[in-house]
């Protein structure tokens, strides 16, 4: 029994994972991530289906001016994401506005996301339909958008990530475009996901009351 409960601690322990964090507090500069925080989670991968959470805090976007922008003036167009691995399919479980708020598509990878075309290698794109989240300081908390992508089934490759930001007077603004080392941390800021919190305080308890009470007899 005692042997299953330490496998067990050992098990939980290592299950402990991170999202990949790249903004100010990882020392990007302001004209690389525009001031804001970008995350991205590895949910779960299964079989051909890899759930993923993007994650933009756009409280601090400066659009690259050094200072915060103020008021209801920029937003979040579209964004992007790539694995490396083909992706066929692309839909969002859940997003901000609403996943009816978005199209989504996959394709050849271009300046701007997807195309649309060519070979869909990775490439996963998700395009405000009218409804922009806002950025800057009238932005109340950080948006997340949980992409459900059909792959071949293959390992995760180098991680790479876009978003487009517009005004809503309907123009573009800027866009960042940052790699994200697999498993790298993201130049430094690494995020826990809270179900891995869960799983690490879990496996320690476990690991603590074992010693105890070995020291105990």
């Amino acid at each position: 029994m005692r042997k299953l409960l330490v496998g067990l601690a050992f098990i939980l322990c290592s299950a402990f994972v991170f999202g990949d964090t790249i903004g100010p507090s990882t020392g990007c500069a302001d004209s690389v991530c525009l001031g804001a925080s970008y995350t991205l989670n590895v949910v779960n991968y299964s079989g051909n289906q890899l759930t993923v959470d993007y994650i933009i805090d756009g409280s601090k976007f400066t659009n690259g001016t050094g200072s915060v922008i103020t008021g209801n003036t920029d937003g979040i167009f579209s964004l992007a994401l790539n694995f490396s691995v083909p992706v066929t399919g692309v839909s969002l479980l859940s997003a901000p506005g609403g996943i009816n708020d978005w199209q989504a598509q996959t394709g050849g990878e271009n300046s701007s996301g997807c195309d649309g075309n060519g070979t869909p290698f990775g490439c996963a794109q998700v395009t405000s339909l009218g409804n922009m989240p806002v950025v800057g300081s009238a932005e109340s908390a950080p948006y997340i958008w949980e992409f459900l992508l059909t792959t071949d089934g293959s390992a995760l490759g180098a991680e790479h990530v876009k978003a487009d930001f517009y005004s809503y007077a309907g123009s573009f603004i800027n866009q960042i475009s940052l790699d994200v080392p697999s498993g790298g941390g993201g130049g430094g800021g690494q995020v826990p996901e809270p179900s891995s919190l869960i799983m690490l305080g879990t496996g320690l308890l476990i690991g603590g009351s074992l010693l105890r009470r070995r020291f105990a007899l």
